[in-house]
């Protein structure tokens, strides 16, 4: 009775897994850069969304094991602005390099694969650790008081990004991708500096265009 039931169940699972072994390698790699525009928050403004545009650029390697399903890794250079204002004639400014290397996954809400050619757009997300090396510089810091606590040097930050995006194929080999992200750094120390043992999440937002190779 076992042995047949173990039968069963070695067919019902061959039948299974045949088209997937059937059909043809999905896999595939695409190499690109990028542009971006992001805008900070931390406690220099005390938690809110500093509107200083700034910029960024790095570039992709991802590799494609099935349609909808893309892993990879982005790594860049962020520059990032804020200001905190101390008094009426006392603004302090804070600028923020940032290295960012981000191991993601992209999930296509449409087959977007190497034998999907005819699908020339899909949606997508993203989602990935964020590991950010980053230094803060600060200008025209006077007046504060030993509640201050500074951040002078590099320090290392592992958070998490989350995108959505929109890609375009034409030519077939070439992609643009357009995208809106965040990036919650999981550190308070970016903004440069915090006031006694107030901890805000330094955290930036933006909008990234990318332009890729296909290499099948």
């Amino acid at each position: 009775m076992i042995l047949k039931i173990l039968r069963n169940l070695l067919v019902v699972f061959s039948i299974s897994i045949y088209p997937l072994a059937a059909q043809p390698n999905l896999k595939y790699w695409t190499s690109g850069v990028y542009i971006s525009s992001q805008i900070h928050s931390g406690f220099a403004s005390s938690g809110n969304y500093a509107f200083s545009p700034s910029i960024g650029f790095g570039g992709s390697l991802k590799n494609s094991f099935f349609n909808r399903i893309h892993l990879g890794i982005d790594a860049g250079y962020i520059h990032l602005k804020n200001a905190y204002r101390r008094a009426e004639n006392n603004t302090w400014q804070v600028s923020i390099s940032n290295i960012e290397i981000l191991p993601n996954a992209e999930l296509h809400l449409r087959s977007f694969g190497k034998y999907m050619r005819k699908n020339k757009t899909s949606p997508y997300i993203k989602i990935a650790p964020s590991f950010n090396v980053f230094q803060t510089r600060l200008n025209n810091v006077r007046n504060f008081t030993n509640d201050f606590e500074f951040y002078p040097y590099s320090y290392l930050s592992i958070g998490w990004y989350i995108g959505i995006g929109y890609k375009v194929r034409f030519k077939n080999d070439y992609v643009l991708q357009l995208e809106l992200f965040s990036n919650s750094m999981m550190t308070n120390k970016a903004s440069g500096f915090s006031v006694l043992d107030s901890y805000i999440q330094d955290r930036y937002l933006g909008f990234r265009a990318a332009y890729s190779f296909i290499k099948f």
